[in-house]
């Protein structure tokens, strides 16, 4: 259908063996073969959304895959910090 397709590290490109009905279905954009070097790589295949690049504040932009990581990663850090705060607060108010 051209929607299949498989995904390999780059480095075993060199040792790649293909069927030859599956190098003309590669020909025929009926099946893709995508080497890739990083995990960036895979989740933007994946995903159809770039990875993004920090910015020199480290900060990733919203709508990137690892914008959107980072976003959850600052909401839980947050709400743990509220929770510690509300544990302290009930234990000072029981001594």
């Amino acid at each position: 259908t051209g929607s299949q397709a498989v995904i390999i590290p780059a480095s075993n490109v060199k040792h790649l063996m293909l069927r030859s009905d599956v190098v003309n279905a590669v020909k025929e954009k009926q099946f893709n073969v995508y080497a890739v070097e990083t995990v960036e790589q895979v989740m933007e295949l994946l995903t159809g959304k770039t990875a993004g690049k920090a910015n020199d504040s480290d900060i990733f932009p919203d709508d990137s895959i690892n914008g959107m990581v980072q976003n959850q990663l600052i909401k839980m850090t947050r709400k743990r910090q509220q929770f510690a705060k509300e544990i302290k607060s009930n234990n000072n108010d029981s001594e």
